[in-house]
């Protein structure tokens, strides 16, 4: 088969690809299947286009009756590829200067410009129906020059004569107001230049970007407004009739005397869809300080009062009770203390984001990555003040008037929001979040599991002190130390946690009886030498059974090597040993004020097993650094485990948890996840080296304050034994 024989093949099929996608767009009413369908069309006629000038020169005279009618409908509706010289310069969208600027700068931070690739861009202008534009536009560059320049080029080159009805800037617009991941605001302030400028003269598509856009015609709304201003400046005249606000009040809100006020007026809402006021979300709003009085109905009797709630800098402490919700409530109730926590969580943190972000740019972030219907997101970003309370309090206002969300039934307005609010907040906030969401049902009950909430269930309530006493070293700040937990990767390595495992045969559960009978605590313990067995001072001397003297509890010990959780969810026994010669098995230890360790001698009590698969964990004599990595292996007590249901071997992870070393003292401090029961374990750091002996701990509703004796200062003291 010929090279022209295959030309004809391809340019017949991408014809009736294009009569299947026109057939689509005229029985369609959906907007966006349209622009999709279109874009289709685009690319075929692109394809064709480059069939037939490789074509051309092979056919001579004896071109097929349809091709010739193809191309013919081709050569009527497109233009070769542009050469410098044939751009054109008498036809313009006559964009204002700062609504350029702003556009080059949306298309700049778009994900394909802002990488640098050139073959990225390349390909956004192929799928817009762009491709003849390719030849002339250097696209490997900085992406505000390479977005400057197309926006130039195209924007100069005018209406596209294969696209009846589309400019070649409003081609490249309904193309990146299409993609999902241009922002929010990105893409209504593209809706409102498309209509602004009738770069689209398709009116069902414009009326479609004006109703999810929520955009208002400039002119109609300038006069309405100006009229309303000059009305409310002539019913305050009188002083008497009137204690609200007065004409200078109503100047100094609009910042111009009444004579200028339609001028003024105009050019604060031009200005303002410019996103010149540092955002660009701020399209045909009306001014701040008029929707205020307009939505509060404050022109009256009573001054206006700031409808803010106080700045609240903790939500409240009281325990929540969690219930598994079993669908989504029709109506969303919040309590007034629930209602007032979430907006001071939001005010909050839209005042702690970075300043690249500001106070704006946190809530707007946030609006963005709910699920809400487009035109609802809309409304919300472009209702921002920039005053963090009153946003926040409009924000929960705004959820609570609302029910399900539409696009997608398993929310609610509320849950929508605080769902994607939990992914921006520190770990105590998102229990919080977590726990409201679940009592208000404020999304379906198959959501819930969904909910990350990265602390288990055995650290994330405020549980007993466990240890010594201990005098914090570190910070003492919620955030700052919430900055220590950072939360574990998806991904570990593979090898990592094998070497976990070989270093958790070295651990022990620890369990006594009493001579009385009683209960048996648990702890843990770990090998550090043939026989040789490393625990807290404080294990065998447990102040809640009787007689606290170290050596009357020894004897009544007993070591689980192994008590892991198998398949099933059974926890194995564990291989038991004991101690060596009663009370004489306590080679060397050191008080609980002190360095808080017991070094005991232990034997299998099946000696045919003995001591095979357990061997000493590997140690370091180096100090570990500030923010280095600690991880922790214990037999924690979880809820209202007791001995004989097993208390199995767990690894509590934290990837950047020391906050203080002291070989002075011989100690370190961390900020980790344990639990009672998990005094004696061993600390290692990111290497799963032996550094420390875990000692003590004090809760917090998301994580521990952890204290170990350093394993280097303990070493001194055993040396001899091992």
């Amino acid at each position: 088969m010929s090279r022209k024989t295959d030309l004809e093949g391809f340019i017949r099929d991408s014809y009736g690809i294009i009569h299947e996608y026109e057939r689509q767009i005229q029985f369609e009413d959906r907007p966006e299947v349209k622009m999709r369908a279109q874009r289709s069309i685009d690319q075929q006629w692109a394809h064709i286009e480059g069939y037939w000038s490789e074509y051309r020169p092979l056919a001579g005279n004896g071109v097929p009756e349809d091709i010739a009618q193809i191309t013919a409908r081709f050569d009527a509706s497109t233009q070769p590829p542009l050469r410098p010289v044939d751009v054109p310069t008498h036809q313009s969208s006559q964009m204002t200067v700062e609504h350029r600027q702003e556009l080059v700068k949306v298309i700049a931070r778009y994900p394909a410009f802002s990488g640098g690739a050139a073959r990225g861009r390349s390909v956004v202008l192929a799928m817009a129906g762009l491709e003849r534009f390719l030849p002339t536009l250097e696209l490997s560059g900085p992406p505000r020059t390479v977005a400057g320049l197309l926006v130039s080029t195209l924007e100069n080159y005018g209406p596209l004569p294969d696209r009846p009805g589309y400019h070649a800037l409003g081609t490249l617009l309904s193309y990146l107001i299409s993609l999902e991941d241009l922002p929010v605001v990105d893409a209504a302030f593209v809706a409102t230049l498309i209509v602004k400028y009738r770069l689209v003269a398709d009116p069902a598509y414009v009326a479609e970007l004006v109703a999810r856009y929520g955009i208002v015609r400039v002119a109609p709304l300038v006069h309405a407004l100006s009229d309303l201003c000059v009305d409310l400046l002539k019913a305050l005249q009188d002083p008497d009739d009137h204690e609200g606000y007065t004409v200078a009040d109503l100047e100094r809100i609009f910042g111009q005397p009444k004579s200028k006020l339609r001028y003024n007026l105009e050019t604060l809402i031009d200005r303002g869809m410019a996103g010149r006021h540092g955002s660009p979300s701020r399209y045909y709003r009306l001014p701040p300080g008029l929707a205020y009085l307009i939505e509060n109905d404050l022109i009256g009797d009573e001054r206006p009062v700031s409808p803010a709630p106080e700045r609240s800098s903790r939500v409240p402490a009281e325990p929540m009770r969690v219930f598994p919700a079993r669908g989504v409530s029709g109506e969303v109730t919040l309590s007034r203390d629930e209602k007032r926590a979430v907006q001071g969580m939001l005010d909050r943190w839209a005042a702690q984001a970075p300043l690249p972000l500001g106070l704006k740019g946190y809530l707007s972030m946030l609006i963005d990555s709910t699920g809400w219907p487009r035109r609802d997101q809309v409304e919300r970003v472009q209702g921002l003040t920039g005053i963090s309370e009153y946003d926040a309090m409009q924000l929960v206002s705004f959820c609570l008037s609302r029910k399900t969300n539409p696009e997608d039934e398993r929310y609610t307005y509320l849950g929508d929001l605080l769902v994607a609010l939990m992914k921006r907040v520190g770990l105590e906030d998102r229990e919080y979040l977590a726990a409201l969401i679940a009592t208000r049902g404020l999304v379906e009950g198959s959501v819930l599991g969904e909910l990350d909430v990265p602390v288990p269930q055995w650290a994330g309530g405020s549980g007993p002190d466990v240890g010594p006493d201990l005098e914090w070293q570190g910070p003492t700040d919620d955030l700052v130390l919430e900055g220590y937990l950072r939360p574990e990767p998806n991904l570990q390595d593979v090898g990592w946690l094998r070497q976990a495992i070989q270093r958790a045969e070295s651990v022990c559960l620890i369990q006594y009886r009493t001579p009385q009978g009683q209960e048996r605590p648990s702890a843990t313990g770990f090998l550090v030498g043939e026989g040789l067995v490393l625990t807290n001072y404080h294990v065998l001397q447990d102040p809640r059974f009787p007689g606290d003297v170290l050596l009357e509890n020894v004897p009544h010990a007993r070591l689980y090597f192994g008590q892991v959780t198998v398949e099933g969810g059974e926890v194995t026994r564990g291989r038991e040993f004991e101690p060596v010669g009663g009370a004489g098995a306590v080679l060397a230890s050191s008080p609980v004020k002190e360095l808080d360790y017991a070094l005991l001698r232990v034997e299998p009590i099946d000696a045919q097993t003995g001591w095979q698969g357990i061997r000493p964990a590997p140690y370091t004599l180096e100090l570990p650094d500030e923010r280095e990595g600690l991880h922790i292996i214990g037999h924690p007590v979880i809820g209202s485990a007791e001995a004989e249901e097993g208390v199995p071997m767990m690894l509590a992870q934290s990837g950047s948890g020391i906050t203080w070393v002291s070989e002075a003292e011989g100690k370190l401090q961390y900020w980790t996840r344990s639990a009672g029961g998990s005094s004696g374990s061993p600390c290692f750091n990111d290497s799963l080296q032996l550094v420390a002996l875990h000692h003590a701990r004090r809760s917090k509703p998301f994580g521990s304050r952890g204290e170990g004796i350093l394993f280097k200062s303990i070493h001194g003291e055993i040396v001899q034994f091992l």
